[in-house]
C-alpha cells in the first residue's frame, strides 16, 4: 500500500486529487471562449463521462473530444466499439443540443468533422468506431436541411377510384432551401350517406389540405430497438376546404405538426430538384 505521505500519493488540493474527486462527480460540459478545436483534457480537468465506468473491465475505454463551433466542448469516455451513430443522443445531452422532450421534439441531426491541416476538415460517417477517435477533437454542426431533401418537391399519387378503392389521394411537398415548406393534398372519396354505384358515376365527395410554414430534420428514437431515426418535421399552419356532393360544404383553419420519415419519403415519393 502507498503512504499518504509518498509523492506519487494524491495530496489534498492537488491538480491529481481533484481528478479523483471529479471522476466520482457528475458529468459537467464547460465552455470555451473560442471555437478553435481544444486538445484533449489531461486529467487535471474533469470530464463528461458517457460511457459507464462499472463495465466489464476486459473493454477498452477511449476518450476523445467534442465541440460546437460557439466554443462549447465536453469530453466522451466510452467503449472503443461503440460508434458515433449509438453516441449521438449522449453527444447532444453534453452539448445541450437535446430538445427538453426528445420523444416528440428529438434532436438535431448531427453531422460530426475532424480538423485536418488542409483548410477543409474530413466529415466523419456514423459508422465511425470511438476507438478511431481515440485522443482527437471532432467539431459537432447541426444540419436541419440536409442535401437529400433540401430544395426539392416530393410527390405520390395513391391508385384512381374504383368499385373497390374508397379514396384517391394526390400529395406535394414542397421543402424549400429557406426553412420553409408548403404540403398540398387533394383527396376524393366516395360519400357514405349515398354509397351506390350510381351515386359512384358521379357523386364524389372533395377535401382539399394546404399547409405552410417551416420545416427542419432531426434524429427520433424509433421502434423497439431504441435506433435513431432521421425525420423531417413541419410546422405551421393548414386550411382544409371540404367540398360535399351534397353541395355542403366547409372550410377550418389550425395549427398543424406533422412528421415524414426519411425512409417513408425516398421509398413512397417521387421527388424532384426545384428550380434555382
Amino acid at each position: 500500500m502507498v503512504s499518504a505521505s509518498h509523492p506519487w500519493y494524491p495530496q489534498r488540493g492537488s491538480s491529481r486529487c481533484r481528478f479523483f474527486a471529479s471522476r466520482r462527480g457528475t458529468p459537467r460540459v464547460m465552455e470555451m471562449p473560442t471555437a478553435s478545436a481544444p486538445a484533449l483534457r489531461d486529467s487535471a480537468l474533469p470530464v463528461a463521462v458517457t460511457g459507464g465506468l462499472g463495465e466489464a473491465s476486459n473493454k477498452q475505454h477511449v476518450c476523445f473530444n467534442v465541440f460546437l463551433p460557439s466554443g462549447r466542448f465536453a469530453t466522451i469516455s466510452c467503449l472503443s466499439t461503440e460508434t458515433l451513430k449509438g453516441l449521438q443522443l449522449q453527444i447532444a445531452a453534453l452539448l445541450g443540443l437535446k430538445a427538453a422532450n426528445p420523444l416528440c421534439d428529438g434532436i438535431p441531426l448531427l453531422h460530426f468533422f475532424r480538423p485536418t491541416f488542409s483548410e477543409f476538415s474530413s466529415l466523419l460517417c456514423l459508422d465511425t468506431l470511438a476507438a478511431e477517435l481515440q485522443g482527437c477533437s471532432v467539431q459537432v454542426l447541426q444540419q436541419e436541411h440536409p442535401d437529400w431533401c433540401r430544395h426539392r418537391c416530393f410527390f405520390r399519387h395513391s391508385p384512381a377510384m374504383d368499385w373497390d378503392i374508397e379514396e384517391e389521394i394526390t400529395e406535394w411537398l414542397w421543402l424549400f432551401s429557406n426553412g420553409q415548406f408548403r404540403y398540398l393534398r387533394h383527396r376524393y372519396f366516395w360519400n357514405e350517406g349515398v354509397h351506390t354505384w350510381i351515386c359512384k358515376l358521379g357523386e364524389v365527395d372533395r377535401e382539399e389540405f394546404e399547409g405552410i410554414g417551416s420545416w427542419r430534420c432531426v434524429l427520433l428514437e424509433g421502434g423497439g430497438d431504441s435506433s435513431l431515426e432521421e425525420v423531417v418535421t413541419l410546422e405551421g399552419t393548414a386550411k382544409t376546404w371540404h367540398q360535399s356532393s351534397r353541395d355542403q360544404n366547409a372550410y377550418l383553419q389550425r395549427k398543424i405538426r406533422m412528421t415524414f420519415p426519411k425512409a417513408t419519403l425516398l421509398q413512397n415519393y417521387e421527388s424532384i430538384f426545384l428550380d434555382p
